[in-house]
């Protein structure tokens, strides 16, 4: 009998395939039963098909026991389990996924014993299981990981011991390690891991001691020791560490001796400081540091920033709630190739916001809770600007905002803008993202928003919007998320919006939506993330809601649902967050809820 040729090549097979990789299903279901060629390209290639899956729902035993059967399981490379089925994955299926090489199961409540099957994945190479109780016996399972070089195992309760196992992965080059009372003792282990590069050891309290240990890993460039009980002796063995570019040392007291010792480390590019006790001779300092290409500072309240003056080589500055004295701006004026600059939580004069209209290279800019108000036009010839937050200020017109042809996300929530203002915001061609809460731009607002072809995500809370609002914003069928927080859309309005087809993400909490309003939202097939608390519905609506297949996130609190329509919600197996408290619920379906959902 004479082979029938193929219709295609190896080669082309894995070309069309790698065009297909997001989406594992087909090619498991139909790829790989178009022929016994398929089949293999599928297994040979694995690897470089980079096939990913999101488990987010339980299966029924048929579909178990067709997975566990699957011969392409091994061909997965990258898993992300969700939290309500993790405990399932890890005894049904995870054990016969051999071939994986990244698996994300963080915040699962997953105890030592449940990962012992993760000791028989030798190809893995990432792995974050932050957040977990897995403790020292866990560890004991992933140093069996021979080919690990990224690891994440913030807050899993390692202690000593832990950090004792996990120094035997030879080949780690990543470790976030935080929260995991290591002190000095488990520094000392971490210490041995010669090929680390990246090392987030925060919140470990390994003192002067600890960081005089993890100062002999020479190759390390990325350090985070933020709260870690450093002083100025442990700054001193810092300074040893020639190859470190990133550093944070947030919220550690040394004071200005450390910081004059910070000074001496020429070859940093980005520094955070935070609560470190640093006074006026400790900031100047910081001024020698002229690879500097990011800093952050937060605690200079009213004191002087000519140490900044210098630092003409920084393209991103943050400051976090300080208060500056009144020529404060002046010697960040002459920084002229910021791109990036934070200021939150403080009072900016109208002659800063003249300062920072002249950096003529900002891309983003963020100036929340700073009590703007006319000095608002100053920054409106930043021409470059692709990223505003002016949330929280006092600004009352914004007209000149026109002038930002560039921006693509801006937040001007919290402000007293009104509908002139979403006029003036409506012209702005390539915007994307509008977060215009808090503004009372009423339907009129909402009018001119919705003429924006770009904008897919928008956020219009509280700002009395009625049926008529929802009308307008019924014409924006390219929107994929909307936050209408505190409106008076009611079930008519909830009717109105069901007919935009691309939505994936529904925030109408506080509209008194009721039953018939969750109906015609739950035809909205596509949501992925909905918030409708708060809208007096009960078991009816909370059954409607039920069928939405596609939904993972759900927020369905402050309502009248009783222990009926709390089982319903409790059925939607493909559900990984959802918040059901302040509700009719019997003490029995509250506890069911809380053992299945812990988000």
């Amino acid at each position: 009998m004479i082979k029938k040729p193929e219709l295609f090549s190896d080669d082309i097979c894995f070309e069309i395939l790698s065009h297909l990789a997001n989406d594992w299903k087909f090619i498991f279901t139909t790829c790989s039963l178009i022929s016994q060629q398929w089949l293999n390209v599928i297994k040979h290639n694995s690897s470089l098909l980079n096939l990913s899956i999101y488990f987010n729902q339980k299966l029924n035993d048929e579909q178990k026991n067709q997975m566990s059967k699957c011969e392409l399981l091994t061909c997965l490379s990258n898993v992300k389990v969700y939290s309500k089925i993790a405990k399932w994955f890890c005894t049904n299926i995870g054990i016969f996924m051999k071939g994986m090489i990244r698996l994300e199961i963080s915040y699962c409540r997953l105890e030592a014993e449940d990962v012992n099957f993760i000791g028989e994945m030798k190809q893995l190479t990432e792995l974050d299981i932050s957040l977990n109780n897995i403790n020292c016996k866990g560890a004991i399972t992933i140093s069996q990981l021979s080919k690990l070089t990224k690891l994440n195992v913030y807050q899993t309760k390692m202690g000593v011991e832990g950090a004792k196992e996990l120094s035997k992965l030879k080949e780690l080059t990543s470790l976030e390690i935080g929260d995991n009372h290591l002190k000095s003792e488990g520094a000392a282990h971490i210490a041995q891991m010669r090929k680390l590069t990246f090392l987030d050891i925060n919140t470990n309290m390994i003192g002067n001691e600890g960081i005089e240990l993890i100062s002999r890993m020479e190759q390390l460039t990325d350090l985070d020791v933020m709260d870690n009980n450093i002083r100025s002796e442990g700054v001193k063995s810092l300074c040893k560490m020639k190859h470190l570019t990133n550093l944070n040392i947030g919220n550690n007291p040394i004071e200005d001796e450390g910081a004059i010792l910070l000074g001496e480390m020429k070859q940093l590019k980005n520094l955070i400081t935070a609560c470190n006790n640093i006074g006026m001779k400790g900031f100047s300092s910081l001024s020698t540091l002229l690879n500097l290409e990011s800093l952050v500072i937060l605690g200079l309240d009213g004191k002087s920033t000519d140490f900044i003056r210098e630092m003409n080589q920084l393209t991103r500055l943050e400051f976090y709630g300080s208060n500056l004295e009144p020529k404060g701006f002046d010697p960040i004026s002459h920084l002229s190739n910021l791109t990036f600059l934070t200021i939150r939580g403080r009072n900016i004069a109208d002659g800063d916001l003249e300062c920072i209209g002249q950096f003529k290279k900002l891309t983003t800019l963020n100036v929340p809770s700073c009590n703007i108000n006319q000095g608002f036009k100053s920054i409106c010839g930043l021409k470059n600007l692709t990223f505003l937050d002016l949330s929280y200020n006092k600004i009352e017109s914004v007209e000149s905002i026109t002038n930002l042809k560039s921006l693509t996300q801006l937040d001007i929530n919290g402000n007293r803008i009104g509908h002139e203002g979403a006029k003036s915001i409506s012209q702005l061609d390539n915007l994307t993202n509008l977060q215009i809460g808090h503004n009372l731009i009423q339907d009129e607002g909402i009018k001119y928003l919705s003429t924006m072809q770009c904008l897919t995500t928008l956020g219009v809370a509280e700002n009395q919007i009625s049926i008529e609002g929802a009308k307008f914003i019924s014409k924006s069928h390219q929107l994929t998320s909307l936050d209408l927080t505190n409106n008076v859309i009611e079930t008519e309005g909830a009717k109105i919006l069901s007919e935009l087809n691309n939505l994936t993400g529904l925030f109408v909490y506080g509209n008194r939506i009721r039953d018939e309003g969750a109906k015609y939202i739950s035809t909205m097939q596509q949501l992925t993330i909905l918030d409708i608390a708060y809208n007096e519905i009960t078991d009816e609506g909370a059954k409607a809601i039920s069928n939405l297949d596609q939904l993972s996130t759900l927020y369905i609190y402050s309502n009248e649902i009783c222990d009926e329509g709390a089982k319903s919600i409790c059925g939607m197996k493909q559900l990984t967050i959802l918040d059901i408290d302040y509700n009719v619920l019997s003490e029995e379906v509250s506890n069911q809820l809380r053992m299945e959902y812990h988000n």
